[in-house]
This record gives structure tokens, C-alpha cells and sequence, in this order.
């Protein structure tokens, strides 16, 4: 017997790449931001995060999957470890919502697994900036996305944020889209072998630039 989505896809985990667009938007919905379509100048908020105990102005980035709208959330942290990124599930998609809440976890968090670490876990490695001060790259753990090494960095106002290279621009990072591969099960879609392309996003920061402070992406395969 066929698994289906939630979605009533025949399928479970791939999804026809025309669906990203409505389900960035339903998630964006969910913690905070507009809700419309994936468009440059769109409001990436994460106010709705702080209903979920999580601070909003914290939060990096995210990354979404082709198979519902549970997303998982990348958030700047510092504690005895140092500054640092941590990633975890935000249960968004309604049936998974429900079978939290069931459970007793109406925080729709939980962290990842081992499997699901390969696939969607973050490193934050510190090495010396030159300056006499320390500098803080991160590197999500995604095989398309290993060898991509993004800065931990400050604004002026303390808000953290990711910088790094998204078509060949520097970009303070936005979101992934994952595109899973058809036919896979509940085991072979765990880890990153399961993806077939990820399409990465952030705000193009070159100084200069016709399209400064617009929305740039590209696709990341593996």
C-alpha cells in the first residue's frame, strides 16, 4: 500500500517544485513574517517564534523540506560554550502540530536526531580573526551545503545574523528550500543522501550592487 502525505501526495517526501512558494508562505505565516508569496522585500519575521519560548531576534535562518511545512529553525545562542548556532524542529505542519500537543509538547520544538543531523545539523567553529579576536564560521552540515562557510556576525544594534556568498554575491542568508528525492521511505529519507537539490536564499549585501538589499538564491546540488 502506498504512503501518503499529509498532503495526500502519493508520495510522502517529494513534492512538485512549484509547491515551495505556498508552503514558505505558510510557514512564514506560522512564526511571524507576511505570509505571501516568496518575493523580494518580503518581511522575513520570526516574531510568532516567541510563542514557542524562543527569542525572535535570534533566530538566523531556516531551513524547509519538500515534504510538509515542519521547518527547522537555526538560532544564535551563547552560553558556557560560547557564541554558537543550534538547530531544531518547529512542528508547523497541522498533523504534526496535533501529535505534539498530544504528547504534551505544545512548544512544537524538538531537536534533531542523529540521522537527521547529516541532513539539516549546524557547526560553529571559532578560529582567530587576525586581529587579535575571534572569528565565527558556520557550516550547515547538508553535503550540497558542507564546504559553504558562513560568518557569525553582529549588527550595530547587537542583532546576529549569517553572512556569506549566495550567487556569488555576499548575502546575509535567508532560507533553504530542500528538495527530496521521489520514492524514498521513512528510512532512506533521513540523512543527506535523500536530497536532490537545495535551493538557498538571502539579501544580497554587495555594496554597490543594482540589487542591494534584494532577495538573491541559488540552486545547491549535491
Amino acid at each position: 500500500m502506498a504512503a501518503y502525505s499529509a498532503e495526500g501526495r502519493p508520495d510522502p517526501f517529494w513534492s512538485d517544485p512549484a509547491e515551495e512558494g505556498p508552503r514558505m508562505a505558510r510557514i512564514y505565516a506560522a512564526i511571524g513574517g507576511t505570509g505571501t508569496d516568496v518575493i523580494p522585500g518580503r518581511d522575513f519575521g520570526y516574531a510568532g517564534l516567541a510563542a514557542h519560548g524562543r527569542n525572535p531576534n535570534n533566530v538566523l535562518m531556516i531551513v524547509a523540506k519538500s515534504a510538509n511545512d515542519n521547518a527547522v529553525i537555526y538560532e544564535y545562542v551563547t552560553d558556557a560554550k560560547g557564541p554558537r548556532v543550534i538547530a531544531y524542529w518547529l512542528s508547523i505542519e497541522p498533523s504534526s502540530r496535533a501529535e505534539h500537543v498530544a504528547k504534551g509538547n505544545p512548544s512544537l520544538i524538538t531537536g534533531l536526531n542523529p540521522a537527521e543531523e547529516l541532513g539539516y545539523g549546524v557547526n560553529t567553529e571559532p578560529v582567530a580573526d587576525g586581529r587579535g579576536g575571534t572569528r565565527y564560521l558556520v557550516n550547515l552540515t547538508a553535503e550540497p551545503l558542507r564546504a559553504r562557510r558562513m560568518d557569525l556576525m553582529l549588527e550595530p544594534d547587537g542583532t546576529p545574523f549569517l553572512g556569506g556568498i549566495v550567487d556569488g554575491k555576499k548575502a546575509r542568508a535567508l532560507y533553504g528550500y530542500v528538495q527530496l528525492r521521489r520514492g524514498l521511505t521513512a528510512l532512506t529519507a533521513l540523512g543527506d543522501k535523500a536530497i536532490e537539490e537545495i535551493r538557498f536564499y538571502g539579501t544580497n549585501l554587495t555594496p554597490g550592487a543594482a540589487s542591494f538589499g534584494q532577495t538573491v538564491s541559488e540552486f545547491v546540488r549535491p
